[in-house]
């Protein structure tokens, strides 16, 4: 008998055509595991992210136990009742976080009395820190900046930017005017210049108010997404480096849009320590409102249409004056390195930002004073406040 031949005589195996039946089989199953694979990896790449933020929450409500406060959106001097937001320490919100975020060994380093961008401060401002990475960011190479008379400056990156409210990051006349536009402004969120806000100004409540959001990476502009370290340039695009806003949709391409690399939204952390996924096609206004400390929603639709329905004047009135004390918020001293404000006539006269004298020397100035303090060293200690 011939064992290569069946009882009817058909030899043994596949026909051409029963195999390509099972290889198409075979491909269809591949394609339908291939997608659920990459679903269960981005899954836990949220998972992930989602743990992040709330080890974020977590010392946030650390250090306001300490301080009574929030940390500040970025700091910066305090004139007149003018909010100064231009070439000062600069320093963001996370940067007062890391103690509380196991990075004692980064924050003991950093000189908070002197400017963000001071040499004394270099090492430690270029320091990556793996938390403030969200997973499903394919960036993860640091910022390389161009600004101003420098060549380059390079930062860590970072996935998550505070909540600035609902008010426009928008540098209308300089940025270096009154800034009343991106402190005091209506629409308020939890984070601005100098802000110190406490657990009881959330006035919707801490469950319903966003505290931080996420901010994907944009390979392309690099001067306009997110570090830890903070702020201290002249612009609104470097402004929204440590804030967003929630003037603009969910992965809007604005440049100061909460967005993330999670498909069809983002992640928020809300200021009661619980993180929510907001889809990019929500509602705008009921997103916008989940920004803001308090139910004062006058004129919020029609600035979310693109209406400019807010009033910032160049200069307070005497009630905003008094409203506005220096004494009621923090207010950092200020070290400013030769060449880093220059004079109308642009021949490279450095200019201290407070008294705006002459200044060829880093004079560290304390806001609020007439004259110039002696030179300071770094006090290597986390902030506080007063």
């Amino acid at each position: 008998m011939n064992s290569g031949r069946t009882q009817a005589g058909r030899p043994c195996g596949f026909t051409l055509v029963e195999l390509l039946v099972a290889i198409a089989i075979i491909s269809v199953l591949i394609g339908l595991l291939i997608p659920a694979v990459q679903q269960s990896r981005e899954a836990a790449r949220r998972a992930h992210c989602q743990n992040n933020l709330r080890q974020v929450g977590i010392a946030a409500h650390l250090f306001h136990d300490v301080n009574k406060r929030l940390p500040p959106g970025w700091i910066g001097a305090t004139l007149a009742g003018k909010h100064e937001v231009f070439g000062l320490t600069g320093w963001g919100w996370s940067a007062h976080l890391l103690p509380h975020l196991e990075q004692k060994g980064i924050s003991d380093r950093l000189a908070f009395e002197y400017p963000m961008l001071s040499e004394i401060n270099q090492v430690s401002r270029e320091q990556e820190v793996s938390l403030f990475h969200c997973p499903s960011d394919p960036s993860t190479a640091p910022l390389t900046i161009s600004f101003l008379n420098q060549t380059s400056l390079t930062l860590p990156r970072s996935n998550y930017v505070a909540n600035f409210g609902a008010a426009p990051l928008i540098a209308a006349g300089g940025f270096q005017g009154t800034g009343l536009k991106f402190s005091g402004a209506p629409f308020k969120g939890p984070f601005s210049h100098n802000s110190g806000t406490q657990l009881r100004d959330f006035l919707r409540g801490a469950s319903n108010t966003i505290l931080v959001g996420e901010r994907r990476s944009n390979p392309t502009d690099e001067s306009t997404r997110a570090t830890w370290t903070g702020f201290a340039f002249g612009h609104a695009r470097f402004l929204a480096n440590v804030v967003g806003t929630s003037n603009k949709p969910i992965n809007d391409p604005d440049d100061t849009a909460f967005s993330s690399s999670h498909p069809g939204g983002a992640l928020f952390l809300y200021a009661d320590g619980h993180v929510q996924f907001w889809s990019d096609t929500s509602d705008h206004l009921q997103f916008a409102q989940a920004s803001l400390l308090d139910e004062n929603n006058a004129g919020l639709v029609t600035l979310l249409a693109g209406g400019d329905a807010v009033y910032y004047p160049d200069e307070p009135d005497e009630e905003e004056d008094e409203a506005d004390d220096p004494d009621d918020e923090y207010v950092p001293p200020v070290s400013v390195p030769p060449g880093y404000f220059y004079g109308p006539g642009g021949d490279g006269e450095a200019l201290c930002p407070i008294c705006l004298e002459p200044s060829l020397e880093p004079w560290p100035h304390k806001p609020g004073e007439d004259d110039h303090l002696p030179i300071l060293r770094p006090i290597l200690r986390p902030i506080r406040f007063r």
